[in-house]
């Protein structure tokens, strides 16, 4: 008994000396964007603003454009931004593209619509603080929403329901241990999110639902803690445009990419014993949408494929890329040039850095 109790204390301190940060880690920010070359430009000034150092700024531009609007503001002739081009929209693909190119020890994601103090880098460092957090989720106040003060309601942060509905919170409390993570406004240990593989590609792209709360699921699951910051606080501009797609996606396409995340998302985090119910509300919600669409069933017959095809994702496997064996790719057919290499190899940096697989 002592000889186990030894051994599982020596893991112990492994795990927490592996994943333990430098006292003053390199943070990576980075920042994918499609088409808001303004929003862009404040975004990465308020950036640079930071009272954190040592940070670098990592634009992934998925629309060619992002390099000469930061050239024009003066931007690129700071050698902490870095833009890297990649010929594809896709935000998953785009957030696992900066992951693999980022330098620092802790990496932030932010969205490139959102306004911030210049304390919102430091905050996050602090919530880093130790070594068992794998991520720290600050609070994010959407323009012209109220704020969410509902306390009891933080330790299901991030929770899905079996509707597929994800509780939220934008209150003023920190809270040691939520259930899941968001897109924006998220930090982890580098070493904390290599070692789950990032953001899985298999995700439906028309539209980011879900994906970033599978990451905190796996998380979780590989023992990591993930923590509430409020006072790395936030406010998303819900710009209708640009973002992780070239164009706006209509009604149905918006929720038959949701039924076909979240479908897949149940599937993977959820306790499956609620299948049948989870299966129930969700024909009964494509029901609703069939009414609402005036009893066209193409709406509905689209709807249950979607749910079919989130099924059919579940069976497909996550993969790496082969070429790198790095998690932060993916050797996913429909997200790989038409050459056939993967897009993030065909990633390019329009500003001084390192280029190709590491």
């Amino acid at each position: 008994m002592v000889a186990t109790d030894e051994s599982n204390w020596a893991r112990t301190a492994e795990l927490l000396r592996r994943h333990a940060a430098p006292v003053r880690p390199l943070v990576s920010v980075v920042i994918p964007t499609v088409g808001r070359e303004a929003l862009l430009v404040a975004t990465t000034e308020a950036v640079l603003r930071q009272t954190y150092g040592p940070l670098e700024v990592l634009i992934v531009d998925q629309a060619n454009t992002a390099f000469h609007a930061l050239d024009g503001a003066g931007l690129i002739a700071d050698a902490r931004v870095k833009v890297l081009s990649l010929p594809v929209a896709n935000l998953h693909l785009a957030r696992n593209t900066g992951l693999h190119y980022a330098q620092g020890d802790l990496i932030l994601l932010l969205d490139d619509d959102v306004t911030f103090d210049v304390t919102l880098v430091q905050e996050h460092v602090a919530g880093h603080s130790e070594p068992d957090v794998g991520a720290v989720v600050g609070r994010i106040d959407e323009e012209g929403e109220p704020s969410i003060e509902d306390a009891d309601q933080m330790p299901r942060f991030g929770a899905v329901s079996i509707s597929g509905r994800c509780t939220r919170y934008r209150g003023g409390v920190d809270y040691p241990a939520i259930a899941g993570t968001l897109g924006s406004n998220v930090s982890f240990k580098r070493t904390a999110i290599a070692s789950i593989g990032a953001y899985d590609l298999r995700f439906d792209a028309v539209n980011s639902f879900y994906d970033d709360l599978d990451v905190g699921y796996r998380l979780r699951r590989a023992g990591f803690r993930l923590v509430f910051r409020q006072a790395a606080r936030m406010v998303h501009l819900k710009v209708p445009y640009g973002g992780g797609r070239l164009r706006r996606p209509s009604a149905i396409d918006t929720q038959v990419s949701r039924f076909r995340n979240v479908t897949f998302f149940y599937l993977k985090n959820m306790n499956p014993l609620g299948i049948p119910c989870f299966l129930a509300v969700f024909v009964a919600i494509a029901v609703k949408h069939w009414m609402t669409a005036r009893g066209d069933p193409a709406v509905f017959l689209r709807l249950l494929r979607a749910i079919s095809e989130g099924y059919q994702m579940r069976r497909s496997r996550f993969a790496g890329c082969a070429e790198c064996r790095t998690p932060f790719c993916s050797a996913r057919a429909d997200i790989r040039s038409p050459s056939g290499v993967p897009y993030c190899e065909l990633a390019t940096f329009d500003s001084m850095g390192r280029s190709g697989h590491s």
